[in-house]
């Protein structure tokens, strides 16, 4: 087991990474003598120990501290990023010996990639960009627009920002609009039929909202069966003076949702109906 580096910085004065030796039945175990490091450039064939150190870590068993002081060879560059790693250890008398590789970077290489992929991480997919508007879609868009400025177009502005508008049907002042909503049946038709809000269910349950012991009025109320506040079967109800709202349920589990902008109230409370 290990924590390699596949990059590390030429600007770093060393890199290191801990490896860890088992036995065939997975117990951590010690190499017959320390371990070794050795490495090589890229297109060099000669080995170099350059700088390298291996340490086994105080108070373990088969745990070893591989460590390469890069700023003592000079020949490692950008220019030839790659670097070859031989790791060679004897367990039992047997030679063990694991090869990789690591790729140097520069400064201003890891900056502008960093840079890089922040600006490609903020685009829609990842990058991939699959989401964007095709030419079809602008074309759809483009046609609503159109229509839209029809009508826009045929607004009048007397005063600016302020659009003239006239009532078609039952007179132009707030007196006759109010007989036109709220004469004869048409009284009926308008209103909004607000007793789903209780809810469907056979049970009366009333709820009273209080606040260390006193009942708070004008506070919104609605009910739902899920504790994400998704799925409302009831409300939303406020609160009357005495702190009351009283909803239609059938038996069960629910959540209550209370909203005031005078109290806080915890998000939701469970409440159980029989």
């Amino acid at each position: 087991m290990s924590n390699r580096p596949t990059t590390y910085c030429l600007d770093d004065d060393f890199i290191y990474w801990i490896v860890s030796l088992y036995d065939a039945d997975g117990q951590l175990v010690d190499a017959d003598s320390l371990p070794t490091l050795s490495y090589r450039r890229q297109a060099e064939l000669g080995l170099s120990t350059t700088g390298v150190n291996v340490a086994k870590l105080a108070g373990t068993t088969g745990t070893y501290q591989f460590r390469h002081n890069i700023a003592l060879d000079n020949a490692i560059t950008v220019a030839s990023p790659q670097i070859h790693y031989t790791e060679s250890c004897v367990i039992g008398g047997v030679t063990y010996v694991n090869t990789w590789t690591a790729t140097v970077r520069s400064v201003a290489t890891l900056t502008n990639q960093t840079a890089i992929k922040t600006v490609t991480d903020a685009l829609p997919n990842s990058g991939a960009l699959t989401d964007l508007a095709t030419a079809a879609n602008l074309a759809t868009v483009d046609t609503v627009v159109d229509a839209v400025k029809v009508k826009t177009d045929q607004l009048t502005f007397t005063v600016t920002n302020q659009v003239d508008a006239n009532s078609l049907t039952g007179g132009t002042s707030a007196a006759a609009i109010y007989t036109y909503f709220t004469d004869g049946s048409r009284e009926d038709v308008f209103k909004a039929d607000v007793t789903v809000l209780n809810g469907s269910g056979s049970i009366s349950y009333p709820i009273t909202v209080t606040s260390s012991g006193t009942p708070v009025a004008g506070v919104e109320c609605w009910v739902t069966t899920d504790s994400g506040g998704t799925n409302v079967v009831a409300g939303t109800l406020t609160t009357n003076d005495f702190g009351v709202v009283t909803f239609l349920l059938d038996a069960g589990t629910y959540y209550l949702w209370r909203d005031s902008t005078t109290h806080s109230f915890p998000k939701p409370t469970t409440i159980t109906v029989s």
